[in-house]
C-alpha cells in the first residue's frame, strides 16, 4: 500500500504499515513501500515539505512568488503577515514602518492610492533619502534588513517619471478624500496636516471635471491646497482651512472682487435695483416698537421695528420687517410716534 500525501502535501504511513517484532516481513509490502519512497523522492516536493511544488525552475519560482491579499495602509503595515510576495497596498494613510520580518524577506508592493512613505535612515531606507509620495499604480520592492528595518531596492513610478517627494504631474489626489469636501470643489478638501516629515507634494487630477492643485504641508502645524479649482478659478483651501475653497484675488479678477469702481457699473446698479423691499443690503425708514433709545450702529431685530413715515407714526397695523437691522441714526423712546422715534435702518442679515 503506497504512502499517500494528504491535501496539504504531507505524507503519512498507510494503515497497519508498522513492522511487528518476530513477525515475518511481507516482501511485497516491503518492496512497495520502498518503491513509493523512491518515487516520492524523485517527484516535485510540495512547499509544505520544503520544496517548490514544481519540476522546473520557472515553475518553482512561480509557485513561491504568489500574490497575497490586499493590505490597508496604516502607520505600521506588517509585511510579515502578508499572504503572498506580491501585495497591493490600499488606502491613503501615511506609512512609517513595514513591521518586523526576517532579514532577506522581500515584498513587491503595488500602491492603489496616493500616500506618503516616511523616509528613515535606519528603518525605512528610500531612494533619494527622502519621503516618497506614491501615485496610483506605483510599484516598489522592499527587502527586510531584520529588526524592523527595510530598504527599498527598486521603485517604479506608474508613468515612468523619476521618484520625487515633491509635486509631479503623475500624482493624483485620492477620490475618497475629495469626496469629503462639502463644497463640491476639490480645493476645499477637509483633512488635517501630516504629523511627521516635511512634505511638499501635489496632485493633478485627470479630466476636465477635476481640479489641478498642490498641497502645502507644515507637519503638525498647517496644511492647505492651492491651485485651479473645478470652476477654473485660482483658489486656496482645504485641510487646516476646513472644507472651503477661497478665490484668490489677482489682476484678472480684482475689479469684480475689490475695486470700488466696479460698483459704479450698470451691472451693480441693475442688481441693486432688483432687490426686494426689506432684503439684505437695503435701507428703510423704521420706528422702534416698543419705543427705544437707539444710537447709530445699534442692531435691532426686525420684529422690534415697524415701517413708518417721516412723521414717525407707528400705527397698530404697521408691518414688521424680517432679519436684523442696524440703526443709521438716533431714536428716542420719548419721541414714540413722532419724527424723533424713527430713523433710517440698514438690513445686515
Amino acid at each position: 500500500m503506497p504512502m499517500p500525501r494528504d491535501g496539504s502535501g504531507v505524507m503519512s504511513w498507510p494503515p497497519n504499515g508498522n513492522a511487528v517484532t518476530a513477525t515475518p516481513i511481507d516482501s511485497s509490502k516491503y518492496n512497495a513501500r520502498f518503491a513509493d519512497l523512491l518515487s516520492d523522492l524523485n517527484a516535485a516536493r510540495p512547499i509544505t515539505a520544503g520544496g517548490t511544488g514544481a519540476n522546473t525552475a520557472i515553475g518553482g519560482n512561480d509557485n513561491l512568488n504568489t500574490a497575497g491579499a490586499n493590505i490597508a495602509s496604516a502607520s505600521t503595515v506588517n509585511l510579515a503577515s502578508a499572504t503572498g510576495v506580491a501585495v497591493t497596498i490600499t488606502g491613503v494613510a501615511r506609512i512609517n514602518s513595514f513591521g518586523t520580518a526576517a532579514a532577506g524577506v522581500e515584498r513587491v508592493l503595488t500602491f492603489a492610492g496616493v500616500l506618503p512613505l516616511t523616509y528613515n535612515a535606519t528603518s525605512m531606507i528610500l531612494p533619494g533619502a527622502a519621503d516618497i509620495v506614491t501615485a496610483v499604480g506605483d510599484v516598489g520592492t522592499f527587502r527586510s534588513l531584520g529588526g524592523g528595518n527595510w530598504r527599498c531596492v527598486s521603485y517604479e513610478t506608474a508613468d515612468g517619471q523619476p521618484i520625487s517627494s515633491t509635486f509631479t504631474s503623475s500624482q493624483t489626489f485620492n477620490a475618497g478624500l475629495a469626496a469629503n469636501n462639502s463644497t463640491g470643489q476639490a480645493i476645499g478638501v477637509l483633512a488635517g496636516p501630516a504629523a511627521t516629515a516635511t512634505l511638499f507634494y501635489g496632485h493633478a487630477l485627470a479630466g476636465a471635471g477635476n481640479a489641478a492643485f498642490i498641497t502645502l504641508d507644515r507637519p503638525g502645524s498647517f496644511a492647505a491646497n492651492f491651485g485651479i479649482d473645478t470652476d477654473n478659478k485660482w483658489k486656496v483651501g482645504g485641510f487646516s482651512m476646513g472644507a472651503n475653497a477661497y478665490e484668490i484675488v489677482h489682476m484678472g479678477n480684482y475689479t469684480t472682487l475689490l475695486d470700488p469702481r466696479y460698483f459704479q457699473t450698470a451691472n451693480f446698479a441693475s442688481t441693486l435695483a432688483g432687490l426686494a423691499v426689506g432684503a439684505v443690503g437695503t435701507s428703510a425708514l423704521l420706528g422702534a416698537n416698543p419705543a427705544a433709545d437707539l444710537s447709530p450702529g445699534n442692531t435691532v431685530a426686525g420684529s422690534n421695528l415697524r415701517f413708518t413715515h417721516a412723521g414717525g407714526f407707528v400705527g397698530s397695523g404697521a408691518t414688521a420687517p424680517s432679519g436684523t437691522w442696524r440703526a443709521m441714526g438716533n431714536t428716542t423712546s420719548a419721541g414714540f410716534n413722532t419724527s424723533a422715534g424713527a430713523t433710517v435702518f440698514l438690513r445686515i442679515s
